[in-house]
Formats: structure tokens, C-alpha cells, sequence
């Protein structure tokens, strides 16, 4: 095993302070708060504060963590602390020399972890700048978790893209890490607030709740399709696998209690399997500490343009280290979002504000270095006032809409619940991950351009209104292992099966303008059930200590069954059949196959190129309702399939990082939705080609103290590459683009940090500019235009100890961007545009 040294050097700010003082240095004791993190970062921090120079090698600190330390401690208690439970112990070699290995009992039962160099800083004036991330990262990103290379560089940032941690310059695929405490800092809650930050993503609002639709790479559904991008938390997926139970089930998390967000681009489905074909979102959450107690609160005000008064939001969360074994933490918040649309139809003003309030707790049991348990349970209850859509049309002025009453007043209930636990017997680690979520919801939403037609048939009036009810629960459970296969091979095996049940519930009613009831049209009922089971392996081979070459497998097989009562009018004018049309349950059984090649080589410890051969799919489903004769009962998986060619890379004494990426993705069986010749229904099934291929250019700079860059730039062309079929309601020829995927995008932010007094202020902005995109396919060529828009966000903080105060602009200049609806959406004739210029202000208290 080659040993990679790396020295952790002080700041010289107190050279002149005698020698016999660094005589007393495992003796002396100094207040110590060093949070659980990477080992490595705990190490530096200590090696700083205690004018320390440590030396260990790095592959045996490897992607360890530390639970931290905390206290008026020693070098030596310090030190026990932070390498307790690791296996490695410590020893000085002189005054203010210590090194850190393997303990006897670990080295016998270590696993091979690939070395890498870490550099230290030489000056602890650059500590108060660790909140950036590297090549590929969104500025901003919390890496207060990680190592700090030398010379005021930048950060490492460590992932677990892989399953397993590692540092994001290591990792062969094209990811961004959004840190969860710029979003506290800035307000940006959603999903849609700061998806223009990072390269590819596409967030469309296109279904009834205004959740959100996510394409990757211009991989994206069309509405009510299955969904293209999986979303985990804590490597838990979330929603359903199916658009009809229930899919696009993002979480509305508490920033603040987000460790980071990682956003993998292009095919992930060897690791992570079904929808996951264009890629995934991975939501990791802040890990209790054992050794120290701690916590945040915070509070802030933001008014919007157009807003009715200004908005809240408060959280809070606490750390117990219960035991030197167990740790508790425990979080919550709530918010209040002011609407910023008026409704002309009932004279309401703000009627799109949201409430939502939750709840996140979770427990770590480490009983021993071997074994670790990680339990945890979470809620959250969203109330949506109205429909967060402005209507397009004769005499609509600016944020302005004319829906019925009462019409998008959403309630969603989402509860999530996990267990993690993980073990090591001998060379081998073991993970098993338990999940367990629900989703309730609930949304009554103006449906009069698509149902009114029919309501007319049977009553005096077009006026609809529909109620859509959906509760859905999943199952998860994955085991895995990881092992070396002698000095060259690592492998991981595992298995993975889900189970999801969906019931939901669509009242049709016939209504005057003022959204009172003249009698029901019809009720829709289904009950879908979907059930995978999956196998996958991956397995790293280390030809020299430069280059390697992982290759991957998923097998998938999975059923559906879905079982249709449609009451009412609905059923004799719409299905012509008798009231109730009881249909019978229709099942299907789909397989899926995917595969993983990526070549790697290490030009230097900090320099990477790789290739990646990686496909990814989405579950097919079964066709619902009366089904004609000559349609087929069910429709089946398409396919992606990625050819990448990309390089990252950190030079200039970890001063710049840049990563680029070429590639081609080509999506095979679309799902589409026909029409049944002669007849009035449709049905779904698989036809037409495209691809995706395009370019990405990211980098991220420190050029003078204190001053931090970043930027990236994209290319894609999203195009059609075979006809949509004849029958198809969606027009299509090959050489037409995508849905939702901008030609052009590009971002750039810039954070200058300083220190005043005792004070750290920091001022930043970022510019983001989205490419014109086009909306869903129709019947005709005539498509939805969402034109090119610029968003620019101001920032400023001034912490001063344990407080910080921030200031923020969001939207500084007003745009009103367009993100979804239109035609082809589930409101033709209403669009979903960014939110106004939002300023406000909070104030945070760690403790």
C-alpha cells in the first residue's frame, strides 16, 4: 500500500511564543468545538488552533468521520476525541510533531481505501472563507465539512454519489453540490429558487399541485409522464416510480438542515435503478453528533413584490449527545410565503401564499467502531392558498389570474422515515437502508378549459371544477456490501425491492362562476400498485495507481396492477358504459437491464480524466380505463443510454478548478400517448427516438484572499431523432427539440469575504441565464414558447461569534421568467413564471 503523506501546518502568528510552551502542548487545555465531519478536516482544524504540524497517512484517514470534539480540552483529550471509534490512535514524536495510524486492531481488519494527497494551509486567516466548493459545485456550497487545501485554496467536497465517500475531484460523474446553508442564508427554499444555478436541471411546473416536473439534459417527461429524474433523502427515494401514483415528490426541507444536495447528470440506473434515466437529486441531511452539543436558531422577514405583507420563516435545531454512544438531533421550522398574484375573477389579492411548516428528528447509535444504527423520521404539512399560475389572455395585467374560488388551495402531508445501519466484519461493509414514506394530497383546482366541454353536455354551464385526492405510501429496502478482491479489486453487491400502493380519488362538478355546486359529472377512483426487484454489482479494478476501470450491472423486474371505477356522468357520456364502469384489473410485469463502464485515469493526484458508458430507464406502466380492442393493455420501460467523455481538475496550488464534460445520450422507446383511430380514446405506448448531446464547462477560482469565483456554461441540443408515430397527440418530426431543454444556459457568482474588527462580512452576487426552451408536444406543430430569461441575486453577511446576520435580493431585477404551463400543460391559458424580487433579512444563532 503506497503511503501518501500529509502534513498539517500551522498558522505562524504565534511564532514567537516559547518553546516551553510547546512542551506543555499535550497538557495544556483550551476551550475546543470541532463538529463530527471528515476526519481529515477535524484534523487541519485542530493542527490550526493548536499550532500543531500532524502527520499521518492519508489512506488510512481515507473518508473516515470523526464524531468532533468539544471542551476545555487538551491536545491529548482533543485527540482521543476526535479519533475515537476510528480505529487509528495518536502518538508525539516531539513537542508539536504528533502522527495519527492505524491502531493494531485496525490494521488487521482495514480495508483498502485509495490514497489521496491533502495539502493544509499555511494561515488561519483563511478560515472564515470555507464556504466554497470545487469544480462543479455551486458557489456557496457548505463545505464546512470538509478539507481546506493550502494557501487560502479551495475546499474539497465530500460525496457519496457513489455509495460510498469519496472526494468530489474523485468521482467519475458530472454532479453539482448545492450546500444547504447558502439556501438558509439566501431564502431559497424550493427547488424552483435555485435550480438556475446548476447546469442542466430543468424544473417545470406543468401538473394540477404546481409540484415539480425535473429534466436532466433535456431528459424530461411530458406532463403526466413518469417521471425521468429519481429524488433520494439520506438514500431514501422519494415519490413514486409511476406519474400515476403519484410521482414528482421533491421535499420541502429546512436548508439549514441539509448537509449538502448532490445533482448527478446523465444515466444513473446501475446504482440507483428505476427513474433515474436522466438523472438523480440526492438530499443528505446534517448526522447527529455524539460528542457534541450544539444547535441553530434563526429568524427572517422577506417582503415580494406585489405581495400582500411581508413573509416568515423560523428554524431551529438542537444536537444531544446523549451518551458517548448515542446522539440526538432535532429540528423544525415554519414558514409563511406571501402570494404575489391577484385574482381578478374574485377580486382576492396574494392568493398564491403557502404555508408550511415540519419537522425532522433523527438518532445515531454507535454502539462500537463496527456497528452504527441511524433512525430517522420525517413530516411536513404544505398549505397552498390558490394556484401559483398567471393567466395569459385579453385584459390580464401582470401577476394577475382568473381561476374560480377556491380553486388550487393544495394540502399536501409528506412524512419520510428511515433506518441505516451499518457494519463491518472483517474486510467486508455491510449497509442495510430502510425506508418508509407517505404522501397525502389534496387539490381542488379550476379545470374549465379541459373539462368544461364535457360538463356542458350534461348540465348549463361549462364551469368545472375537479378535486384530486392521492395518498400514496412506499416501501424501500436495499442491502449492499463492499469488499476488496485482493490488492486490486473492489466490489459491491447488492439487492434492492420497493413496494408502492396509491389510491386516488377525482370528482368532476358542475359549477356557476363563483364555484357553487350545480351537481357532480363524475368520480374517478384507482387503486396502482408497483413492485420492483433488483440485483446490481460494481466492480473497481486498479490496474496501476494511476488508472482503474469500473464496470457495473442492474437487473430489475418489475409489476404493476391498477384496478379503475369511473360513476356518473362521466361514465355514460365520456366511457359509454353503464354507471358504475367497474373495469377489470389490469396487470404487467416489465423487465430492465442496465450497465456501467467507466475508464479512469489519474494524470495526478488532482488532475482526472475519464470516459463513462451508463444507461438508465423508467418503469412502463398499464393503460387505464376502457381499453379498446387493438390497444395494448400496458406500455414498457424506455431507455437511455450515455457516451461521456470528461475531465476535472485542480491546479494552481488549489487556486482554480475546472471540469468539462462532452457527451451524448440516446433515448430509446419514448413513452407517448396515441390515439385509437375512429375512436375517442387513447392509450399509452412506445414509439419515436431522440438525443441529447451537448457540452459542459464548469470552474471555480480563488484569485486573491478572500475573493471567490465561479461559473459554468452549457450547450445542448435536445432533438427528435424518428418521427412520432402517426396516431400520436403529440406532433413531432425528427429534428425537433426537446420539451423544457434551453439550447444555451450559463451562470456566474462571485463572494468577496473579509474581516472587519472581530467581525466576518461578505458581499456576493450571482447572474443566471436560461436559454429559450419549448413546451410539451401537441397535436399540431404549434408548441408553447418559454422565452430566454437573466436572474441576478444579491447577498451580504456580517457575523460577529456565534451571530450572523444576513441580507439578501432574490431576483434583483424583476424578471418575469417562464418556467411552465402554457399549452400542453394542465392550464393552457395560465403560466408559471419565477417569483418577483424578494428582499429580506435573518438573523442565526449557533450555539
Amino acid at each position: 500500500m503506497r503511503l501518501s503523506v500529509a502534513f498539517a501546518l500551522s498558522c505562524f502568528a504565534l511564532s514567537s511564543v516559547g518553546a516551553s510552551e510547546h512542551a506543555d502542548a499535550a497538557i495544556a487545555r483550551k476551550q475546543t468545538d470541532i463538529a463530527a465531519q471528515p476526519l481529515g478536516a477535524a484534523l487541519e482544524k485542530l493542527a490550526r488552533d493548536r499550532d500543531l504540524q500532524l502527520v499521518y497517512a492519508t489512506d488510512e484517514v481515507g473518508s473516515v468521520r470523526t464524531g468532533g470534539a468539544a471542551g476545555n480540552l487538551s491536545v491529548s483529550d482533543a485527540l482521543a476525541q476526535l479519533l475515537q471509534g476510528t480505529g487509528l490512535t495518536y502518538r508525539f514524536l516531539d513537542e508539536h510533531t504528533v502522527t495519527v495510524q492505524a491502531s493494531a486492531f485496525a490494521q488487521s481488519t482495514q480495508t483498502s481505501v485509495p490514497p489521496r494527497a491533502i495539502v493544509r494551509p499555511a494561515d488561519v486567516a483563511e478560515a472564515p472563507l470555507a464556504n466554497h466548493s470545487s469544480a462543479g459545485a455551486v458557489s456557496g456550497a457548505d463545505t464546512s465539512n470538509e478539507s481546506t487545501p493550502s494557501g487560502g485554496g479551495l475546499e474539497e467536497v465530500i460525496v457519496t454519489a457513489q455509495k460510498k465517500a469519496e472526494r468530489l475531484q474523485d468521482v467519475p460523474i458530472p454532479m453539482t453540490v448545492v450546500g444547504g446553508s447558502e439556501l438558509a442564508e439566501t431564502n431559497q427554499f424550493r427547488l424552483q429558487d435555485y435550480s438556475s444555478q446548476v447546469p442542466g436541471l430543468s424544473v417545470t411546473s406543468t401538473d394540477a399541485g404546481g409540484s415539480p416536473m425535473l429534466g436532466i439534459r433535456g431528459i424530461a417527461p411530458a406532463p403526466f409522464g413518469n417521471p425521468t429524474v429519481g429524488v433520494m433523502l439520506d438514500g431514501i427515494p422519494l415519490g413514486s416510480e409511476i406519474a400515476f401514483g403519484g410521482g414528482y415528490i421533491t421535499p420541502e426541507l429546512d436548508p439549514s438542515d441539509l448537509q449538502r444536495i448532490e445533482i448527478l447528470r446523465g444515466p444513473q440506473g446501475t446504482l440507483y435503478g428505476a427513474a433515474s434515466m436522466g438523472g438523480l437529486l440526492k438530499y443528505e441531511t446534517v448526522d447527529p453528533s455524539l460528542v457534541q452539543f450544539g444547535g441553530r436558531a434563526e429568524l427572517g422577514v422577506a417582503g415580494v413584490r406585489n405581495g400582500t405583507q411581508p413573509g416568515y420563516d423560523a428554524s431551529g435545531a438542537v444536537n444531544v449527545p446523549v451518551s458517548n454512544t448515542l446522539g440526538v438531533r432535532a429540528s423544525g421550522f415554519a414558514r409563511w410565503e406571501p402570494g404575489y398574484i391577484d385574482n381578478v375573477q374574485t377580486g382576492a389579492r396574494g392568493v398564491n401564499d403557502t404555508q408550511i411548516a415540519g419537522g425532522h428528528l433523527s438518532a445515531l447509535w454507535q454502539p462500537v467502531n463496527a456497528f452504527s444504527l441511524k433512525l430517522s423520521g420525517l413530516f411536513e404539512n404544505n398549505k397552498q392558498s390558490g394556484e401559483p399560475y398567471v393567466t395569459i389572455g385579453p385584459g390580464m395585467g401582470d401577476l394577475q389570474q382568473a381561476f374560480m374560488p377556491n380553486a388550487g388551495r393544495l394540502a399536501r402531508k409528506f412524512e419520510a422515515y428511515s433506518a441505516i445501519a451499518t457494519a463491518k466484519l472483517g474486510s467486508l461493509d455491510l449497509t442495510s437502508v430502510t425506508g418508509y414514506n407517505i404522501n397525502d394530497q389534496l387539490t381542488p383546482l379550476d379545470n374549465t378549459f379541459n373539462v368544461g366541454p364535457l360538463v356542458s353536455l350534461a348540465f348549463p354551464t361549462s364551469n368545472a371544477f375537479e378535486t384530486d385526492v392521492v395518498k400514496s405510501n412506499k416501501f424501500t429496502q436495499e442491502l449492499r456490501m463492499a469488499a476488496p478482491l485482493g490488492a486490486h479489486l473492489q466490489w459491491l453487491v447488492g439487492g434492492y425491492f420497493t413496494h408502492e400502493a396509491t389510491h386516488s380519488y377525482t370528482k368532476y362538478t358542475a359549477t356557476r362562476p363563483d364555484s357553487v355546486p350545480l351537481g357532480t359529472f363524475g368520480i374517478l377512483g384507482s387503486e396502482i400498485r408497483f413492485t420492483e426487484w433488483a440485483a446490481f454489482t460494481d466492480l473497481t479494478y486498479r490496474l496501476t495507481e494511476r488508472f482503474d476501470i469500473q464496470l457495473g450491472a442492474r437487473s430489475s423486474r418489475m409489476s404493476q396492477t391498477l384496478a379503475q371505477v369511473d360513476s356518473g356522468l362521466y361514465a355514460s357520456i365520456i366511457d359509454g358504459v353503464p354507471s358504475p364502469a367497474i373495469y377489470p384489473r389490469v396487470a404487467a410485469t416489465e423487465r430492465a437491464s442496465t450497465y456501467l463502464l467507466t475508464p479512469r485515469l489519474k494524470i495526478t493526484p488532482d488532475i482526472m480524466l475519464y470516459a463513462r458508458f451508463a444507461s438508465g430507464f423508467r418503469p412502463g406502466g398499464t393503460n387505464v380505463g376502457l381499453i379498446p380492442d387493438g390497444a395494448p393493455r400496458d406500455f414498457k420501460p424506455d431507455k437511455t443510454q450515455n457516451y461521456e467523455a470528461g475531465v476535472k481538475a485542480d491546479v494552481l496550488d488549489h487556486k482554480l478548478s475546472f471540469e468539462g464534460a462532452l457527451y451524448r445520450i440516446d433515448w430509446k422507446d419514448i413513452q407517448v400517448f396515441l390515439n385509437l383511430p375512429g375512436t375517442a380514446f387513447g392509450y399509452y405506448s412506445n414509439g419515436s427516438e431522440a438525443k441529447a448531446q451537448g457540452m459542459e464547462l464548469s470552474a471555480n477560482a480563488r484569485p486573491l484572499r478572500g475573493l471567490r469565483t465561479s461559473a459554468w456554461v452549457t450547450w445542448n441540443e435536445s432533438v427528435l431523432t424518428r418521427d412520432m408515430p402517426r396516431d400520436s397527440l403529440s406532433y413531432g418530426v425528427s429534428g425537433d427539440r426537446l420539451p423544457f431543454s434551453s439550447r444555451f444556459s450559463a451562470n456566474a457568482s462571485v463572494d468577496y469575504v473579509t474581516t472587519v474588527a472581530r467581525a466576518t462580512a461578505s458581499l456576493g452576487a450571482t447572474l443566471s441565464y436560461i436559454g429559450e426552451r419549448l413546451g410539451a408536444f401537441m397535436p399540431t406543430p404549434q408548441r408553447q414558447i418559454y422565452p430566454a430569461y437573466a436572474k441576478a441575486d444579491f447577498r451580504a453577511s456580517l457575523g460577529l461569534g456565534s451571530w450572523t446576520w444576513n441580507l439578501y435580493v432574490n431576483n434583483g431585477f424583476d424578471r418575469r421568467g417562464i418556467v411552465g404551463g402554457g399549452l400542453g400543460s394542465y392550464f393552457p391559458d395560465a403560466l408559471d413564471v419565477i417569483q418577483p424580487r424578494t428582499i429580506g433579512s435573518s438573523f442565526a444563532l449557533n450555539f
